[in-house]
C-alpha cells in the first residue's frame, strides 16, 4: 500500500504517531496537546502525518509564529520544525523526505526564510536533536543542508542527594543585610514577577509565571516560583519548576555575581523534594552555566541536542 501524507484533521492520530515514532521519549498526550494543539500559532497545514492507510507511519510538525513575542527578539521571519520522525519499521522508504519537504513547503508559503530546528518558545519538546538517541536521523538532516548551530545539553540529579552548602545561608544573610530576601508567596509579589520577566527574558518566560500562578491559585503544587526581591518590592531573580521540571531559573544581569542564582537553585531543588519529587531535571543548558551553577548541586549531563539551521531562500 502506498503512503499518503496528509494535514492532520484530529489530535487522536497525531498522538498515536508520536507514540510509535518516538516511543522512548513517552510523550504525554496532555504535552503534545499544550504544546501543539492549544499553540495560538497552530496551523493544521504544518501538522502532516505519513498514513499508511489508516494507520499514521511518520508525523511532522511544522510551525511559524503568528505574532511577535512580547519583548523577545522578533523571529516571524523563521520558521521551526518542532516534531519530524517515521516508524522504525517504515524507515529507509523515502517517507521522512516527503516529510520534510511538505514541512519546508508550508514554511515557505508562510513566507518563512530559514527553519530552525527545534528551539521553538514555548513550544518545542525537545531543544533540537538527540546528537546519540537520533544519530542517524541527525545524519540524516544535514544530507538535507541543515547545519548545527548549538548543542544544547539536558541535566539532571537525584533529589535526595541535594545537600544546601553551608556557603549558601552566609550568603543570604549578606543578601538580607544589602536589602535582598527571597520568597515564594506569588500573592505577594506576582505582578513583580511578571515586570522581571517581560523585562529581563521575554514572553516564552512570562508564559511559566502565568501558568504556574493560574495552577496554585486553583489549588495544584504551591511554591513553584522562587523569587529574589529587594526592599523596594522589585523582582531581580527567578526560579521556576512543574513536577520534575526545572526551570527556568535567570538573576537581571546587574545583579549577577551575588550567589542569589544559587540560592535560588537550592530553595527550587529543596521545594521539589519536599513536594515528593524523585528526581529534577531539564532539557536546555549549556555547558559553561552547568560547570558554574549546576554541577555542584549534583546535577549530570544526561543528553546533548544539536540545534539545526537551514535556509530557504
Amino acid at each position: 500500500m502506498s503512503i499518503e501524507i496528509i494535514e492532520a484533521d484530529s489530535q487522536n492520530p497525531v498522538l498515536e504517531a508520536v507514540a510509535s515514532v518516538f516511543p522512548s521519549e513517552a510523550f504525554a498526550d496532555e504535552r503534545i496537546i499544550r504544546q501543539v494543539f492549544l499553540d495560538p500559532s497552530f496551523d493544521s497545514g504544518g501538522c502532516l502525518l505519513a498514513m499508511d492507510g489508516t494507520r499514521p507511519v511518520g508525523v511532522a510538525y511544522a510551525v511559524r509564529r503568528r505574532v511577535p513575542q512580547i519583548d523577545a527578539p522578533n523571529d516571524l521571519h523563521r520558521g521551526y520544525i518542532t516534531l519530524i520522525g517515521v516508524r522504525a519499521d517504515y524507515r529507509e522508504r523515502g517517507i521522512g523526505d516527503a516529510l520534510l519537504v511538505r514541512a519546508e513547503a508550508y514554511l515557505e508559503s508562510k513566507s518563512a526564510t530559514e527553519v530552525l530546528i527545534a528551539p521553538y518558545g514555548t513550544g518545542y519538546l525537545l531543544p533540537g536533536v538527540d546528537v546519540d538517541r537520533y544519530s542517524t536521523g541527525l545524519a540524516w538532516l544535514k544530507r538535507h543542508r541543515y547545519e548545527e548551530v548549538y548543542r544544547p545539553i539536558s541535566m539532571s540529579c537525584v533529589l535526595s542527594d541535594v545537600e544546601e552548602p553551608a556557603w549558601i545561608a552566609e550568603k543570604t544573610a549578606k543578601l538580607a543585610l544589602e536589602g535582598v530576601a527571597f520568597s515564594s508567596n506569588y500573592r505577594r509579589h506576582v505582578s513583580a514577577m511578571l515586570m522581571f520577566t517581560r523585562r529581563h527574558f521575554g514572553d516564552d518566560w512570562e508564559q511559566y509565571v502565568r501558568s504556574a500562578v493560574n495552577e496554585m491559585i486553583k489549588g495544584g503544587p504551591q511554591k513553584r516560583l522562587h523569587a529574589a526581591v529587594t526592599s523596594n518590592g522589585e523582582v531581580i531573580g527567578l526560579a521556576h519548576f512543574d513536577g520534575e521540571r526545572f526551570g527556568p531559573i535567570g538573576v537581571a544581569s546587574e545583579h549577577r555575581g551575588r550567589s542569589i542564582g544559587q540560592a535560588l537553585l537550592y530553595r527550587t531543588l529543596l521545594t521539589q523534594r519536599e513536594a515528593g519529587h524523585q528526581a529534577s531535571w531539564f532539557l536546555w543548558s549549556d555547558d559553561n552555566t552547568a560547570a558554574k551553577l549546576y554541577a555542584d548541586a549534583g546535577f549530570k549531563i544526561v543528553r546533548r541536542f544539536a540545534v539545526l539551521k537551514k535556509s530557504l531562500k
